[in-house]
């Protein structure tokens, strides 16, 4: 592992701490010649309310898990659409966005395997051209998000360098 991959994905870990979600702690750095212009982790939008305040019997549960969705069945989420926090590869990107950093030509440390296919649309479009993952594991099954960053020209490697 080169230094630098050593020392972004070590930054998207830390990221991946201020987490506050109960299914999956994921962070992302978004790096431009070698400065952090911006991350992002699994969280509610700003000013939104997160889901530990809303259970009335203040237990730390996730809505989804009070209804009886499971964070991957087969490999796949269910229940996302009760889910209030938006991924830490969008949140990275509205975030740059918002402070009027472009991300063209950027690379995204994920402390994930491969984004999910919405997040993969959105590093598509962010005209991100590298993403560095933890592995080669698809998020949801069904749908191959891999392919779709392939085929947009997004290089997609693990931090050693290798590609699939």
């Amino acid at each position: 592992m080169s230094n630098w991959d050593a020392y972004f994905m070590e930054i998207a870990r830390a990221v991946s701490q201020n987490s506050k979600c109960f299914s999956r702690k994921i962070g992302v750095v978004i790096v431009k010649d070698r400065f952090v212009i911006s991350t992002g982790y699994n969280g509610v939008p700003r000013g939104v309310i997160h889901c530990e305040h809303l259970n009335p019997n203040n237990e730390l549960e996730c809505p989804r898990k009070l209804k009886g969705y499971v964070s991957s069945k087969d490999g796949e989420p269910t229940g996302l659409h009760l889910c209030r926090a938006a991924h830490a590869e969008r949140n990275a990107i509205d975030i740059a966005a918002r402070l009027g950093h472009h991300t063209d030509g950027c690379t995204m440390y994920c402390m994930c395997p491969i984004p999910c296919i919405e997040c993969a649309k959105s590093i598509i479009n962010a005209g991100i051209k590298e993403v560095v993952i933890t592995e080669f594991k698809e998020y949801q099954k069904d749908i191959n998000s891999l392919g779709l960053l392939e085929n947009a020209g997004v290089c997609v490697r693990l931090p050693n360098g290798k590609d699939k």
